[in-house]
């Protein structure tokens, strides 16, 4: 009699460990497995919401260090003006670019050319337009980018984002 008790025993052990097991597995494969495909979950990996780069990645640089107006495209012979802080935000490092940081100083004069020229072809009306600012950055991003490339073999995306502290018009 002692041996069949003990193999019920075992049996029932045995069962335990196999349903805790199998219990595990389910969550494991079904529970923890799969990402969540609800609206919340969508939100925080949104494969077209790019990344910022680590702030040891990027480097900041002021364009001007004073007040700087550029003159607007003139309509009815007034003397519309724009002031604007002009701060590059640029990757510290690329591969393929000995030190980042001296081509766009190599570069400084030309750069702040294209923000001139750029400013030059609009309208006060144009500038007034809340999206105006953020199409001025992404055509001087790559504007700027395209110029800085330009003694390279290769195009490289070294200005990451351009900010204006200050957008004043008159």
């Amino acid at each position: 009699m002692g041996g069949k008790g003990s193999f019920i025993v075992l049996l029932v052990i045995v069962a335990v460990l196999t349903l805790v097991l199998a219990m595990m597995a389910v969550y494991l494969f079904i529970v923890a497995g799969t990402p969540q495909n609800n609206a919340e979950s969508a939100v925080h990996t949104d494969i077209n919401t790019p990344q910022r780069p680590d702030a040891d990645e990027l480097g900041y640089k002021k364009l001007f260090e004073e007040k700087k107006f550029f003159n607007l495209k003139s309509e009815d012979n007034k003397n519309p003006v724009i002031q604007v802080e002009v701060n590059l935000v640029y990757f510290k490092k690329i591969k393929g670019i000995k030190n980042v940081e001296d081509k766009i100083t190599s570069f400084e004069s030309e750069i702040k050319e294209a923000i001139g020229t750029y400013f030059q072809q609009l309208t006060l009306e144009q500038v007034k337009d809340p999206a105006c600012k953020k199409k001025a950055k992404e055509d001087l991003i790559k504007e700027i980018n395209n110029l800085l490339s330009s003694d390279e073999n290769k195009h490289f995306d070294i200005i990451y984002d351009i900010v204006f502290e200050e957008w004043f018009y008159q």
